[in-house]
């Protein structure tokens, strides 16, 4: 160690530390092992994004179907960096980032949010932005070959499954519009979807909606001038409007509030608080429409009777407890409130046989109730 120091100028460090020079060239990493490395890496990502869905038969096959096209979206990326396109680089990276945060893909998610990150009063921070993307790219060309082909679509419900509630969703992103779909429908929801704001109002005009799920960030119209415009018109005063956004800040739950919105979801969506938002309201909807009638239309009680024959063959308590739910409207009527306790105690005690004797007092009722 030696010291060299100057009135005026200061002091000058140096230190020696003698190393022998290694000659097993073996332990070394080459080009070969570094692949390995990042294929491991890149794989042990990839299972534990499909690990968090794999109770999930829909989830799953959407989580590979984006694994496929993950290349080709992240690549989108590239041009908009080497042009320094901001407001695309924004718009891209946001997009990217909703459809990943809410598919679990956290890894992707996070370097997305940094390149944003690297974006600041419409500056950008090149370097910075350039050295994340090659990260990204690693992690991409790291995925191994198996989950790079297409799987097969898993079919959602069938319309005859779903419950009487209309629910428009609105989102630019084909990945989140087909996510969104495939969560409503695991509590027989079903949707239609719109690209954007002017959409949005096209289809209010010709269809009558309970609850709308709307993007905040969307192009050609976005999700504030959208309900805006919504709340303009006496028309739709009863829809129900959730806020869906990405990168939220403080105070922007408030802002949506205040501009029309009743509710607000974050981006990557929860799955159980956005179906628990989403029954709460399909409850709400119900007691208001139809809290004077106490018993279910011919249609209701046959969609309920096909649900309940379904859970004979694979039985789901959480869904025999959610088809109780449904008739908690018509509780007013002794036999139905019976018949909600039978369901529940069902459920509880995993009594699949128990719904036999359900599905024929239900048919009785509904035979009963056309003889009046």
């Amino acid at each position: 160690i030696k010291v060299e120091s100057k009135e005026g100028a200061g002091s000058e460090f140096t230190i020696i530390i003698p190393l022998e020079e290694s000659k097993d060239t073996d332990q070394l990493f080459n080009s070969d092992q570094l692949k390995n490395n990042v294929y491991n890496n890149s794989k042990i990502i990839v299972e534990g994004w499909l690990e968090k869905v794999l109770d999930d038969k829909i989830l799953t096959a959407i989580v590979r179907d984006a694994i496929v096209s993950l290349p080709r979206q992240i690549k989108r990326l590239e041009p908009e960096i080497e042009n320094e396109n901001i407001e695309k680089l924004q718009t891209v990276s946001h997009e990217l980032m909703g459809s990943t945060g809410n598919l679990g893909m956290t890894e992707v998610y996070e370097l997305l949010k940094e390149i944003n990150t690297g974006i600041k009063n419409g500056n950008i921070d090149n370097i910075k932005i350039k050295n994340i993307y090659s990260q990204l790219e690693k992690l991409i060309e790291g995925i191994p070959p198996e989950y790079r082909v297409e799987q097969a679509s898993e079919l959602l419900p069938m319309k005859d499954d779903t419950i009487d509630i209309n629910v428009l969703t609105a989102d630019d992103s084909a990945v989140n519009r087909q996510l969104i779909g495939a969560m409503l429908s695991s509590i027989y929801v079903d949707s239609d979807f719109a690209d954007d704001g002017f959409e949005v109002l096209e289809k209010l005009d010709k269809k009558e909606y309970d609850i709308l799920l709307l993007d905040i960030q969307m192009p050609k119209m976005d999700g504030l001038e959208t309900i805006k415009r919504i709340r303009e018109n006496e028309k739709y005063n009863d829809l129900h409007v959730i806020a869906v956004t990405a990168n939220a800040m403080r105070g922007d739950a408030q802002k949506y509030m205040d501009s029309g919105c009743n509710d607000y979801i974050s981006k990557p969506i929860e799955k159980d608080i956005f179906l628990k938002k989403i029954e709460y309201q399909i409850q709400e909807i119900r007691k208001s429409s139809i809290n004077k009638i106490t018993m279910p239309e011919d249609a209701e009680f046959n969609n309920i009777i096909t649900l309940l024959e379904k859970e004979i063959k694979i039985f789901n308590p959480g869904r025999v407890k959610k088809i109780a739910s449904g008739l908690e409207v018509y509780n007013s009527n002794k036999q139905i409130n019976l018949l909600i306790k039978k369901l529940i105690e069902s459920a509880n005690s995993f009594d699949s046989k128990g719904l036999t004797s359900i599905i024929r007092e239900l048919r009785e009722l509904k035979e009963n109730d056309n003889r009046k």
